[in-house]
């Protein structure tokens, strides 16, 4: 439906309850959630062992190769784990 007022289109409470786009739109949301969560504690990882003067200096290529191979070892914990080991310190 198109708001004249906002002048933009925002879905109907008829296609909100539809359950024909859901599934797709909360698979891909889940997807995001996990590669974003990855890929932010690769970067933090990254920053902690190298330091920001030194991350600053990597290539760009370099710093995201880096960052990737962090990453993947969250990837591989939460497929094989989800939550189950994951631990917030209060530090």
């Amino acid at each position: 439906m198109y708001d004249e007022r906002y002048e933009s289109f925002f879905p109907t409470a008829e296609y909100e309850n539809q359950d024909t786009d859901r599934p797709f739109i909360e698979e891909f949301e889940e997807e995001v959630f996990w590669e974003e969560l990855c890929n932010r504690l690769g970067q933090r990882d990254l920053l902690k062992e190298k330091g920001i003067q030194k991350v600053k200096e990597m290539d760009p290529i370099e710093r995201m190769t880096a960052e990737d191979k962090i990453s993947e070892k969250y990837n591989k914990e939460f497929i094989e784990n989800g939550i189950k080991n994951l631990i917030i310190s209060g530090k």
